[in-house]
């Protein structure tokens, strides 16, 4: 398994940057995801995600970092938290949730 890298994109529709790094068992989502259909991009990270949590049972940090997502997103982000929920269960678990303090 590797590291999953994808940078983000911005234009008529922004995904944001995922960075999850084997290395150090930080896992990052950063920036901004206002997509049309979500799940063409979601699909391979709750995938990865899945994958991981199957396969290992080592502790990891997961940072959401959204400046901002569109409900559409919220439905992929809640998959995310669902998989890391399940993990939690057989490993401890620190999931940071940041946000712009004017929000």
């Amino acid at each position: 398994m590797q590291n999953l890298l994808i940078p983000l994109a911005e234009g008529e529709f922004t995904t944001p940057n995922i960075h999850f790094d084997l290395s150090t068992y930080v896992f990052e989502i950063k920036g901004e995801s206002f997509l049309e259909n979500t799940d063409d991009f979601y699909t391979p990270v709750t995938d990865w995600l899945q994958e991981f949590t199957d396969t290992y049972s080592d502790a990891i940090i997961f940072n959401f970092k959204f400046a901002y997502y569109n409900s559409s997103s919220s439905k992929s982000i809640l998959k995310i938290m669902k998989i890391l929920k399940k993990y939690s269960k057989k490993v401890a678990i620190e999931v940071n949730w940041f946000y712009p303090t004017n929000n």
